[in-house]
Parts: C-alpha cells; structure tokens; sequence
C-alpha cells in the first residue's frame, strides 16, 4: 500500500505543478493581450504582426476593440470585425467575404477575394482541426471573425499587402451545451 499512496502523491505534486504553469501562462498570455494604455511602448503605437492583430481582433471585448482599432489604424492596417454563425462552411465563407467588401477593404478585384478566401479556408481548417466540415459531420459553430489587410509585421522591408483572417468562437454539435471554444487563424499574400 506504501507504493500506491507515494505514487498517489507524486501524481498530486505532479497536478499542482501543472496548474501553477498553467496559471502563470495564463498571466503571461493576459499580459501580452492587454491593451492598457501602461503596457504600450515608447510612442504609445504597438508593434503589430498581422496576425497577432486579427487574433486579437477577434477575441477582444468591446472596450479593447476600440482601443485595438485605434492602435491597429495607427500602423496603417485596415480592420473589420463581424460575427457568423452556421452549420455549412460555404456560408461563414460566404459571410466574411462579404464583410470584407462591404466595409470597403476589398476594391473588387480576383486576386484581393482570393486571397481573402484562402485566408478563410486556413482559418476553417484550424476550427474544424484539419477537414472543413460543418453540417455533413453534425458540426455548428458561432463565430467571431476579424479581417485585417496591411504589411506582414511593422519591420516589414517591402510595400506588400497581406490579408489575416482570424476566428474565434465555438464548434460543437447542434444542441445547447455541446460546444467549445476554438480559434483559427489565416493568412495569405494578396
């Protein structure tokens, strides 16, 4: 019995240290998504990555996305932000197509909606964890979705647009309560 008690505990220490990690990722990861105007750097802009900026978009609240926008424009990305919800990928493809030019980000040309579409379809893959497949594999989501066109990161050496699609939300069978969260990120060279 002395074995499977030691062993016991080991497994004990073992979680504890696990959910200490976990809790100073967690702070680690707020801090990093915190949009405080404390936490910004010399110049008060922050240093943007494309798709660091559509993942943020996409799960911040109403009071950071303000700010999120405001800091964004300032490094000269365009942005947009909706919400979809559906069981067949063609219609949250659909939808944020649409989003996208309705808000004026696309200038209606085939290698712009290309481009959005494929950063689309690599966001679904991260939802949907590898085959896009909503309805035909009983699958619904609920998402958030972020668009943003602009340069790859702030040190980027060339003028060349990128497109980030970022989605967060959740996936799950159509019944209340058998969801959960997932995210997807996105991103193409227009």
């Amino acid at each position: 019995m002395e074995g499977f008690y030691s062993n016991f505990h080991l497994k004990a220490l073992a979680k504890v240290e696990l959910a200490n990690q976990v809790k100073q990722s967690f702070w680690l990861i707020t801090r990093c998504f915190s949009f405080t105007e404390t936490s910004l750097p010399p110049g008060g802009v922050l240093l943007c990555k494309i798709g660091k900026t559509a993942i943020m978009l996409a799960i911040s609240n109403d009071e950071e996305e303000e700010a999120l926008f405001s800091r964004a424009r300032k490094n000269g990305y365009l942005l947009c932000k909706g919400r979809v919800g559906s069981m067949k990928a063609e219609k949250v493809i659909s939808s944020i197509e649409t989003a996208g030019i309705r808000e004026g980000m696309l200038d209606g040309s085939y290698r712009q909606e290309h481009a959005l579409y494929h950063a689309v379809l690599e966001a679904l893959r991260g939802i949907c964890r590898g085959d896009i497949g909503l309805g035909d594999y009983n699958r619904t989501v609920g998402l958030t979705f972020s668009i943003v066109i602009g340069l790859k990161d702030e040190r980027s050496v060339s003028e060349e647009n990128w497109i980030a699609v970022g989605l967060y939300g959740t996936i799950g069978a159509p019944k209340k309560g058998h969801e959960h969260e997932v995210m997807g990120l996105g991103i193409s060279h227009i």
